[in-house]
């Protein structure tokens, strides 16, 4: 079905709002890991997500019926955010928010290739010169010209992050359509990422941690409910939302904007401090990244979109 331009704004501007969403997050998840760790902030940040999801969709009258057969539709989508996020949030113990940032832009250099295995799509031999691009600037960000030291094991932990990150914005746009309510299929994808994360933090981490919270500061506190509300439950539903009106690669490209926001948040909140190499570094990335998302294909048109929650 054909969507109108004023469809297609929307969408996008609705992108523009959830990438903002997302770069206050990078802020929000430093301050929750002073009480936390990431297993276990994961756990909560999805759980809570589906129990917001789940109420509201009770509230505006569109009671969700469970099916296996949906759920099963949301694993991929959900294994691959639950990776890219859990992997994110490690890294952050190690690495600052405006480094992890610039990394994960990296995922939108990976969409095509996730594309062309997964939807048969081809890709431009252009994109490894792109891809090399994206690389010297990740090297200047994290100041690996001056000394591999630099780069560390947060840094390592958000390149991993971008790969699961390129394949779930691809598994979205293959399977978001199965399932009849964009919320819905949310709501399933926030229950699989709790439940993968009780694997980390049964194994890894220490459940008594969790009494930390009972006393945790009022800013780490206000990171967890932005994580969990905010960013889990409205943000990631805007995207899956978009995604059934914009492909992949243009999701991705507005997704970009995230990084900026996090260097800006990082600056003004946190009093992060970027060197001008690393500036340069971080617009090479997003220069590269840009180019790429916009030599593709913007938007599929594959189905009307819906008010919220109408």
């Amino acid at each position: 079905m054909k969507l109108t331009p004023y469809e297609k704004q929307t969408a996008l501007l609705q992108m523009v709002f959830a990438a903002a969403i997302w770069g206050f997050a990078f802020v929000a998840t430093v301050w929750a890991l002073q009480t936390i760790e990431s297993g276990w902030l994961t756990f909560i940040r999805f759980s809570v997500a589906a129990v917001v999801i789940d109420l509201c969709l009770r509230f505006f009258g569109k009671r969700p019926k469970y099916s296996w057969k949906e759920a099963k539709i949301s694993m991929i989508p959900g294994l691959c955010l639950f990776l890219m996020l859990f992997l994110q949030t490690w890294g952050l113990e190690y690495t600052s928010p405006t480094r992890s940032g610039f990394i994960t832009t990296l995922y939108v250099l990976l969409i095509p290739f996730f594309e062309r295995y997964f939807q048969n799509r081809s890709f431009r031999k252009i994109l490894f010169f792109w891809i090399g691009f994206a690389l010297i600037g990740t090297a200047l960000i994290c100041q690996l010209m001056l000394d591999s030291s630099h780069f560390n094991k947060g840094d390592l932990l958000t390149l991993l992050c971008a790969i699961a990150g390129a394949a779930h914005f691809v598994a979205v746009s293959k399977n978001v359509n199965k399932v009849d309510s964009p919320e819905r299929f949310h709501l399933y994808q926030c229950i699989w990422i709790a439940l993968f994360s009780l694997i980390p933090a049964l194994f890894l981490e220490d459940y008594h941690q969790l009494a930390k919270l009972a006393h945790a500061p009022t800013e780490a506190l206000f990171g967890i409910f932005w994580l969990c509300v905010v960013s889990s439950a409205l943000a990631f539903l805007i995207q899956v939302r978009s995604q059934r009106i914009l492909s992949a690669s243009t999701v991705g490209l507005l997704g970009l904007l995230e990084s900026p926001f996090a260097a800006l948040f990082s600056v003004f909140i946190l009093g992060e401090h970027l060197t001008s190499m690393q500036l340069f570094g971080a617009c090479m990335i997003l220069m590269a990244a840009t180019a790429e998302s916009l030599s593709q294909g913007a938007v599929s048109p594959t189905q009307q979109p819906e008010i919220f929650f109408d």
